[in-house]
């Protein structure tokens, strides 16, 4: 239909892709050989699992009819639609009739929806990229700093083809037809006057869904730690900021600041705080999320007894 009507997405169809290449790779350096200064880096290429789901209507309508289902029931014992057919291994006679002919053409004025995949979709994949630095300033002393980044390409998005028009659209004459004028009652949607003139038909179709691959995302991590060891104590102090960004159209809610209330938890062997702030911006086609998390542990240690050596970790 669409490649009848000159759409540019109906020219071809999509084609499985044949370059798929994940590489990964990463190393550890002990820069001075003794332990203490360790510089950790990795970087992986990574192809992101389909929920097929969000794609069974395309799926469906590109492909022909493989089950149909007809169900027979009775309504009491020896009554119904079953009530006179017993099973009979040597003939099919028993069995009830076949479903009916499945209707081949689309039913004429009633806005049928449709679902495809772009002819230019192609696989999401996202590329990750660490480094981390360790430094140990005594056995039981050591400081951290990593960095991670995810950026996200060719990721899912839905695009609807065929929308109601109006006055917002500064384009809307331009699919005007001889006789037929977009966005009126009788060619309300953008594909109305050309499904008018190829099909006579200015209601052929309402909804038209193209899934494409047009999607970007970024995630950024920084985290720094710090970690104390000893017989009598162990504290920990984690802090972590995180940006993530994804393309999302014209935003318009406004930037939010929200501070999360500082937690503590005390137990008979463990102190524990936590907290942070986020910080929400939304922006022309963008929305971004930014957050700073802290946390805090002290784990008082049991005393030290010399026929408890379990108890040391």
């Amino acid at each position: 239909m669409l490649k009848t009507i000159g759409s540019p997405f109906g020219q071809s169809t999509p084609a499985a892709p044949r370059n798929n290449f994940s590489p990964r790779v990463g190393f550890a350096w002990d820069m001075g050989g003794t332990g203490k200064d360790v510089i950790r880096a990795g970087y992986g290429l990574f192809f992101d699992q389909l929920n097929m789901v969000l794609g069974f209507q395309p799926n469906v309508i590109s492909k022909q009819n493989l089950l149909v289902l007809a169900s027979y029931t009775n309504s009491g014992v020896g009554a119904g639609q079953l009530a006179g057919k017993v099973y009979d291994p040597a003939s099919t006679a028993w069995l009830p009739p076949a479903p009916p002919a499945i209707n081949t053409a689309i039913p004429a004025g009633l806005n049928s929806q449709a679902g495809l995949f772009s002819p230019s979709i192609k696989n999401p994949y996202n590329q990750q990229a660490h480094v981390g630095y360790t430094h140990a300033f005594s056995q039981n002393t050591i400081v951290s700093v990593d960095y991670s980044h995810i950026l996200g390409l060719n990721d899912w998005r839905q695009r609807q083809l065929n929308p109601f028009e109006g006055p917002w659209d500064a384009n809307i004459n331009s699919y005007n037809r001889p006789g037929c004028v977009t966005g009126s009652a009788a060619a309300p949607r953008r594909l109305s006057c050309a499904l008018q003139t190829a099909f006579g038909d200015p209601l052929l179709f309402g909804s038209i869904v193209m899934y494409e691959s047009t999607n970007r995302s970024q995630y950024n991590e920084t985290i720094f730690h710090f970690e104390q060891r000893g017989l009598a104590r162990h504290f920990k102090r984690h802090i972590r900021y995180r940006t993530h960004m994804r393309s999302a159209g014209l935003l318009q809610a406004p930037s939010v600041v929200q501070v999360y209330q500082a937690q503590s938890t005390l137990t008979p062997h463990m102190v524990r705080e936590n907290g942070g702030l986020l910080i929400r911006t939304n922006v022309t086609g963008w929305s971004s999320l930014e957050s700073s998390v802290f946390r805090s542990e002290f784990r008082p240690r049991p005393s030290f007894r010399p026929d408890r050596r379990d108890l040391i970790t």
